[in-house]
């Protein structure tokens, strides 16, 4: 009454080490040239990346520094210069400047420093 049917095929997979062992050497050769283009984008970004836009409008253009957490700078915005206090989490504009006094300041520390001191004591006479 009832028929067993059978299935007498055989698969035909071959199961040899050879093509495993050409895909793990495929895959291995992938994953490495892979590897290589992402070391070689993150370094091309981040060549490009570290500096930013470059605006000759706005910029720092000299620093002198007072201590580790403190330092005055020279801020050039647009036709603008203002002497800057720059500190860890502020900034405190000092004094806004002609291009003249810029130039004079730029060309030479120690000019910076008789300059400064100089407003210094200005301002603070006229407090008095």
């Amino acid at each position: 009454m009832f028929e067993y049917a059978t299935n007498t095929s055989t698969s035909t997979t071959n199961i040899g080490g050879g093509s495993l062992l050409f895909s793990g050497v495929f895959s291995v050769i992938f994953l490495t040239f892979i590897l290589i283009i992402f070391i070689i984008l993150y370094f091309f970004l981040i060549k490009h990346m570290r500096g930013g836009k470059k605006n000759n409008s706005i910029g720092i253009l000299k620093k002198y520094y007072i201590d580790n957490n403190f330092y005055i700078g020279i801020l050039k915005i647009f036709n603008e210069y203002y002497m800057v206090l720059f500190g860890n989490s502020s900034s405190e504009i000092i004094k806004k400047m002609s291009f003249e006094e810029v130039n004079e300041i730029i060309g030479d520390g120690q000019k910076f420093f008789n300059t400064f001191t100089n407003f210094l004591s200005k301002e603070k006479d006229k407090g008095e």
